[in-house]
């Protein structure tokens, strides 16, 4: 009897564990995400575009040099009078990826009124990397304007010159293939009233190109992923309960009950207790069952006297009894 209960109190605390750890498995994973989202880079190349220009000088003893290397930033202000000649070298690349394509370098003619002419064109198809240049001579460019001028009323003061160069091709990174284009533009501002020439836009530009893609991972304690253990926890935690509440009551019923309360919480509306008994009859009946003497007790409307021995051989030992005027009717318990 012993090892059985050693063995229901083992298993009773087992599931008592049970329950704990599913409840914990369960609360780690419903405070978290069973994936995490991660972004990884699927490819990424870079389109590198430069304008160098060189503004050929006539004969002078201002700048102490007939060619100005254009920079962007540059202060040093440029006499449209002392400009003979414009020359501009372009080159396309991409960085990290094999391209083909079509290169196309236009410069434009723009009036403040905002319309515009097409005044020179360039286009060459390529791979990987391009390159063009070309060369205005500015006092043709003026004199085209101001023809223009003339056909509908009016005096050229100042106009733009606009370089924009456009690419359009197929781009290839990896197994990745995708249609790209790219559009590079600056400008020479002629200024024939102040009699001037202004740059603006960028000389150069690099334009990274990248496509990311979300990649999910799932996440895990002790190797097995959230979303299964959201799925296993409340089966284990019911699991342990369940087995803890059975558990609980097969330990009730194995546990070692005490003969003399269980008897006494029986009949304890019958019960008294003497420590010495005075008065009993000269004939003893020794009833064989708490039930006799209860039954006895309700006959006879007899108290149940409790006795409890101190001394004498057998001390500890427990008799219940009813006493009546011939005789008394005994029942040992028997606590051993």
């Amino acid at each position: 009897m012993e090892n059985k209960q050693l063995v229901v109190t083992a298993a009773f605390l087992a599931m008592i564990v049970v329950s704990v750890v599913g409840a914990m498995l369960g609360f780690y994973a419903y405070s978290r995400e069973p994936y995490i989202e991660v972004e990884k880079p699927l490819y990424r190349y870079v389109r590198e575009s430069a304008y160098s220009i060189q503004i050929a000088l006539k004969p002078n003893r201002v700048y102490g040099t007939q060619t100005l290397q254009l920079e962007e930033g540059k202060t040093l202000p440029i006499y449209l009078n002392l400009v003979d000649n414009i020359s501009i070298s372009y080159s396309f690349s991409v960085e990290n990826a094999n391209t083909t394509g079509t290169l196309q370098l236009l410069v434009l003619l723009k009036h403040p009124h905002g319309w515009s002419v097409k005044y020179i064109e360039l286009m060459d198809d390529f791979a990987n990397k391009a390159s063009q240049t070309l060369s205005i001579d500015l006092d043709e460019a003026i004199a085209y304007m101001e023809d223009l001028c003339r056909e509908v009323g009016l005096k050229l003061t100042v106009f733009n010159i606009s370089i924009v160069s456009f690419f359009s091709g197929k781009v290839r990174v990896g197994s990745v293939t995708r249609s790209d284009s790219f559009v590079h533009g600056v400008s020479l501002l002629a200024d024939l009233s102040r009699n001037r020439i202004e740059f603006s836009g960028p000389l150069s530009q690099k334009a990274p190109v990248e496509e990311k893609r979300t990649v999910y991972i799932q996440q895990t304690i002790f190797g097995i992923g959230v979303d299964m253990l959201r799925i296993a926890s409340p089966i284990i935690t019911s699991v342990g309960a369940v087995a803890t509440a059975v558990l609980a009551i097969v330990r009730l019923r194995i546990s070692p009950r005490d003969p003399v309360k269980d008897f006494e919480s029986k009949y304890r509306a019958l019960i008294v207790s003497a420590s010495h008994v005075q008065g009993a009859g000269n004939r003893v009946v020794k009833v064989s069952s708490p039930e006799e003497i209860v039954k006895t007790s309700r006959l006879l409307e007899k108290p149940i006297i409790k006795h409890v021995e101190a001394g004498g051989g057998n001390p500890g030992k427990v008799a219940y009894m009813v006493i009546d005027r011939d005789a008394t009717y005994v029942y040992e318990l028997n606590t051993q």
